[in-house]
């Protein structure tokens, strides 16, 4: 069980890696890997997976992925407010009411 552990932290510091650097496309490959492995359990860290998702998705000009896997963290976890501050973020420049309701979902948050 440790050993598989490791593997998945593995994937993620990975991921991480790759995002320093810029490659975004490898930084997607390792984070949906690390969300495919079934050691990945803890919701917080796969809502942190999901929102790197999005994020990389918007650095490579793929909105509409990029709101998939936003909308994704906002569902894994629905006690934390960091997903609905990103997914307000991201829908301020298209749509001010978007971003409100979503931002108002925050706000409901412990």
């Amino acid at each position: 069980m440790q050993s598989s552990v490791f593997a998945v932290d593995a994937l993620l510091r990975r991921a991480q890696l790759c995002m320093r650097a810029g490659t975004y496309a490898d930084a997607v490959y390792w984070l949906r890997r690390y969300l495919a492995a079934p050691d990945c359990v803890w919701a917080d860290e796969r809502c942190d997976a999901m929102l790197a998702l999005g994020r990389c998705c918007l650095k490579m000009q793929n909105r509409d992925e990029a709101e998939r896997w936003i909308l994704r963290a906002c569902a894994e976890t629905t006690d934390r407010p960091e997903p609905w501050r990103e997914a307000a973020a991201f829908y301020e420049p298209v749509s001010a009411q978007a971003a409100a309701l979503c931002l108002s979902r925050a706000h409901l948050c412990p």
